[in-house]
This record gives structure tokens, sequence and C-alpha cells, in this order.
């Protein structure tokens, strides 16, 4: 059968799109509080394990190396119609990491930190109430 996910000879588009996957799932492991429980329990264990799981730039690597070499193991042996959901999955993550970069620009651009008033997890908001309750 003919596989055009992951074609043999990889595009420019290709790499676009593991790209801006990779950069999605990175800032979902590292700004997602749904995933601050999984972070906080591989920080704990220290070492080089703590360390490439806060680093986007270590983490980057393995991210976008698993995404090609997954996504080209699953194009070759499933069948095309399953191949089709995991390009959207795919394609879907690229959007995503499309929209972060595009935010981060506007950002930069608006002179916003990460760090404004903006912020509505559930932590920060326990710790601003915490903060207006003692007075400070």
């Amino acid at each position: 059968s003919d596989r055009t996910l992951f074609p043999h000879q990889i595009t420019v588009m290709d790499l676009l799109l593991v790209a801006f996957a990779a950069k999605a799932l990175i800032d979902l492991w590292r700004e997602s509080s749904l995933l601050a429980g999984p972070r906080a329990y591989f920080e704990a264990w220290g070492g080089k394990i703590a360390e490439l799981s806060g680093c986007g730039f270590c983490l980057s690597y393995h991210a976008c190396f698993w995404l090609t070499v997954l996504g080209r193991l699953l194009a070759a042996v499933l069948p095309s119609w399953l191949g089709l959901g995991i390009f959207t999955v795919l394609l879907a993550l690229a959007a995503t990491g499309v929209t972060h970069l595009l935010l981060d620009l506007n950002d930069l651009i608006l002179g916003r930190d990460d760090d404004d008033e903006n912020d509505t997890d559930s932590a920060t908001i326990q710790i601003r109430k915490n903060e207006e309750d003692d007075g400070g």
C-alpha cells in the first residue's frame, strides 16, 4: 500500500510539521498545570532526568526524534485510515505549536512577561489569594 504520511523523502513541510508539533508537546510538558505532578516527580529524581525534564532545549532533541521515529514506524505498520488519524494529531499539535509561537511573538512585541498578572492557573490564583489574605 502507498504510505503518504511520512514519505521516504522528507520535505521541508514534514520538518516544519515535526518541529511545531514538538514545540507544542514541549510547551505542554513545561507549562501545563495538568502535568505539574509528573514534572515534579521527575524533578524530584534529580540528576540528568531532572535536568532533561526542565530544559526545553534538551527536550526538543528528544521530542523531534521520537515524533519522527514513531510517526514513520506507525505509518509503516498501521492501515492507511489509521495513519490519517495520526497525521491529524500531528497536524493539530503543529498548529498548536504555531499558535504558541505567535502568542510568544505577540508578547515579545507588546513587552509582556510570562509572569504578568494574566496568569490564571490554579496555583497562581491560590498564591495571589494567600498574599491578599496576608496583607501583602
